[in-house]
């Protein structure tokens, strides 16, 4: 009997700053972020000069389908290197025409990889005519009618897919009726359908297959590699620049440590030298994250390099030792602001006192257990003012003064699906909708009751050129800022040469700036 054979492709990407909307600051955060990465993963245990990262995604739904429908199925898994042009376009031409698909799975996660995802789509159907494609993905499910518009998209998958991709391909290999499939877009008799979304599911023992990690790690990995793991789903926090509430729910769901940490035992016997929890609140339940930090311990994982990330008011002495037991060298915290009412007004259960004295206190009892702290900061949160930007930029001095390792200045980006999106007249915002079809890179897309597109634009810039010198000067190497900086200079006058002159006629000035 022969097996359907499913194609799944990876659009993630850590983007490089291009166009002509890139400011000078755009490119230093991103270089010096680079860096500082750079510096967390020099180890011992880490051969390979690059380090390459596992998709969780596609994994995740590859190793559902496995288990469901193996005897039924031939999979292959692409994660593309988005970064790399002439890469990308060879490697999935040659997968199609090697493999040649009956259904290609493409995950599209955010709203930067849209652009990709539809490339990706177009040339599969350029290829393989007939292979039906699916998008999915959290940027996917918020954007999945726009997507349905485009003649070569056949279905939209909205929400979680561990349940409702099996479902669907099950349906497409035995031309079934998919009123039943969850959450699900598709054509009909020339009309556009779309199923109620699956209710929220249970997460205790889902695990990535090791089958599926072998041939992973196999077939697509030359060197170390770092792998993403998940130890629940949902936020209950609703702030105003994040899906995670809406997409996976606002009731957090606990994977079983045991199934979390036999999951890093399959990733490290695949090769992988670090691993990145992507949970948005890895210590919101110090029960749950202390039986997976013992284990790890145990199971004698802790040779590995592991990070995560957590809320600054969700960290105390107890919780920052069980971290440090476990080898969780890299906590990013996040601030987001110094102003506590700023806090509490964008997000429905934020409720820190004073937000000053705790993210200091965070920061000193990770650094007392030599857990290393980098600080994510939002600019452009609604109702800002004159005097709160001023407490910020205090704060991210006083933070690198107490043991801060990085603070990665971010710029706030009121994606679909998000309460920002849904509801600017509550926040006093005015946002302009059309940037979704006309995304780039340093393009500011609303202006607030206190300060204008262009205003945010220069408090941006202010705060990361402040941060990239407190980093350069606590590392305590001028030649890292001089590499930094000359880099950016090369590359913003790169970007702004090239948007007059086609990229193919300036070799020299891209070998120049080392592009």
């Amino acid at each position: 009997m022969r097996r359907t054979k499913i194609l799944f492709i990876e659009t993630n990407c850590d983007y490089m700053p291009s166009g002509r909307n890139v400011s000078f600051a755009d490119l230093l955060r991103y270089i010096t972020l680079r860096h500082y990465w750079g510096q967390a993963f020099r180890d011992k245990n880490i051969k390979s000069k690059h380090m390459y990262s596992a998709p969780l995604g596609i994994m995740s739904l590859a190793s559902s389908l496995h288990n469901k429908l193996k005897d039924k199925v031939c999979l292959k898994l692409l994660p593309i290197n988005l970064q790399e042009k002439r890469f990308r376009q060879e490697i999935l031409t040659k997968a199609l025409e090697d493999f040649s698909p009956d259904i290609a799975a493409i995950s599209n996660n955010h709203l930067f990889d849209e652009g990709i995802a539809k490339k990706v789509a177009m040339k599969i159907k350029e290829i393989c005519p007939g292979a039906k494609i699916i998008i999915g993905g959290l940027s996917a499910s918020y954007r999945s009618e726009e997507l349905m518009r485009l003649p070569y998209v056949d279905y939209v998958l909205v929400g979680e897919g561990e349940d409702s991709f099996p479902s669907l391909v099950s349906g497409i290999i035995n031309n079934c009726d998919l009123i039943k499939v969850p959450g699900l877009l598709y054509r009909k008799q020339g009309k556009l359908l779309k199923n109620n979304p699956l209710s929220y599911g249970g997460i205790e023992n889902q695990c990535i297959d090791a089958e599926i990690l072998k041939k992973f790690s196999r077939d697509y990995i030359p060197g170390s590699f770092f792998a993403t793991v998940e130890t629940m789903r949902g936020c209950p926090y609703n702030c105003v620049f994040c899906l995670l509430g809406e997409y996976q729910g606002n009731q957090v769901r606990f994977r079983d440590p045991e199934c979390v940490v036999e999951e890093i035992t399959n990733f490290k016997a695949a090769g992988a030298r670090a691993i990145r929890f992507i949970d948005p609140n890895l210590t919101i339940d110090y029960d749950h994250i202390a039986k997976i930090c013992r284990l790890i311990k145990k199971r004698g994982l802790d040779d590995l390099i592991y990070k995560g990330q957590t809320r600054t008011d969700l960290i105390d002495r107890e919780t920052a030792k069980v971290l440090a037991e476990a080898n969780i060298r890299h906590i990013c915290l996040g601030f987001e602001t110094a102003s506590s009412v700023v806090l509490k007004k964008t997000s429905s259960k934020m409720e820190i006192g004073n937000m000053r004295k705790t993210a200091l206190k965070a920061v000193r009892t990770l650094s007392e257990q030599n857990i290393d702290v980098m600080g994510s900061f939002v600019v452009g949160m609604p109702f800002e003012t004159k005097e709160t930007i001023k407490e910020t930029e205090k704060l991210i001095n006083e933070l690198y003064d107490n043991g801060l390792s990085f603070a990665d200045i971010k710029f706030l980006m009121p994606f679909p699906g998000t309460p920002m999106w849904d509801n600017p007249d509550y926040f006093n915002v005015n946002l302009n909708r059309d940037f979704v079809n006309q995304w780039s890179f340093g393009k500011i897309c609303f202006d607030t009751d206190n300060f204008s597109a262009q205003q945010w634009k220069r408090i941006y810039s202010k705060l990361v050129m402040i941060s990239v010198m407190r980093y350069t000067k606590r590392i305590g190497l001028t030649s890292v800022g001089k590499e930094c900086f000359s880099w950016a200079v090369k590359r913003y006058i790169c970007n702004r040469l090239t948007t007059f002159y086609p990229m193919s006629k300036n070799r020299d000035l891209r070998s120049w700036a080392k592009l």
